[in-house]
């Protein structure tokens, strides 16, 4: 009996996405299931949490050096009102795309473009810590195009050896069911690639 009201609830939480419409697929051409956005949008809240908590503390050693590990708090922050309102994006069913919690969202948006709203939510997060946040802000080491900087070259070397690393995959020009067959089955997944290719075994299979 304690489990029949969760399972109405759960119903009525996903009754509004049987008339939302499917609006991306995954690469193996299904059509994604609206219901799920619910849930999906509260995980990537959930991951957002640490990943502004470090993403602050990364960025905020790079503009000053141990000092500027304060900016964790202030990620923190941020992170949690990211959760309130990814949680809310999908009470609301919109659709998302993919690695979600690495963006910021309307409501950090519109309270980084207010300056009581901004040193509210700091302060909030930094509590005692908060002078020290402000010194970071106004006297930093380092400034915020240097880093940014830092950060594109960081991030060029990453794609770069991605690609090479790519490069030395055998696996490189299959499609990803094949590749997934390889990695899973490989035995029998190179003996229908071997058919595929040679056009030899049961050529009624190579009719569609």
């Amino acid at each position: 009996m304690r489990v029949l009201p969760l399972i109405a609830l759960a119903a009525l939480a996903v009754a509004p996405a049987w008339s939302v419409e499917p609006t991306t697929t995954d690469s193996f051409g299904n059509p994604e299931e609206p219901a799920m956005r619910i849930y999906k949008w509260v995980a990537n809240g959930v991951l957002a949490v640490p990943y502004q908590t470090l993403k602050g503390l990364r960025d905020g050693n790079m503009n000053t050096p141990v000092v500027g590990s304060v900016e964790a708090l202030r990620g923190a922050g941020i992170g949690v009102i990211e959760l309130g309102n990814q949680s809310w994006n999908g009470l609301l069913f919109a659709p998302l795309e993919k690695d979600e919690f690495k963006q910021t969202h309307k409501w950090n948006e519109v309270i980084d473009n207010e300056l009581l709203l901004r040193n509210v939510r700091d302060a909030a997060s930094t509590l005692p810590l908060y002078p020290v946040q402000k010194l970071v802000d106004k006297k930093p080491a380092e400034s915020d195009e240097k880093v940014r900087i830092r950060l594109d070259n960081a991030e060029e070397i990453r794609e770069k050896r991605a690609a090479a690393a790519q490069e030395r995959d055998p696996y490189q020009n299959l499609d990803r069911r094949e590749r997934a067959q390889m990695r899973y089955v490989p035995g029998r997944a190179e003996h229908g690639l071997s058919k595929k290719q040679d056009t030899t075994g049961n050529l009624l299979k190579l009719a569609k």
